[in-house]
């Protein structure tokens, strides 16, 4: 339930929020199972990669606008409205 909450902050709900729960879960089983399989050969940390994995989910994730969160990011993980750190 804590995931639909946050997914609410978005303004996802019922269908939308199962969708986005579904891909989350799909992408966070991946990355877990690779691991632990010792599918990860590169010696690039894993904390990283899950971050980046992680972040560009949350970015494609529509706003309450309609507009994605990832059109509405300037370079250096600025907002184009505030030019601050989202």
């Amino acid at each position: 339930m804590v995931l639909r909450a946050v997914l609410e902050s978005y303004g996802l709900r019922g269908d939308e929020a199962t969708h986005a729960i579904r891909g989350l879960r799909s992408l966070l089983h991946g990355f877990v199972s690779l691991e632990a399989a010792g599918g990860f050969g590169l010696p690039l940390d894993l904390d990283e990669s899950f971050t980046r994995l992680v972040r560009v989910f949350a970015a494609g994730l529509p706003r309450h606008d309609g507009e994605s969160l990832a059109r509405s990011l300037g370079a250096h993980g600025r907002t184009r409205d505030s030019g601050g750190p989202i």
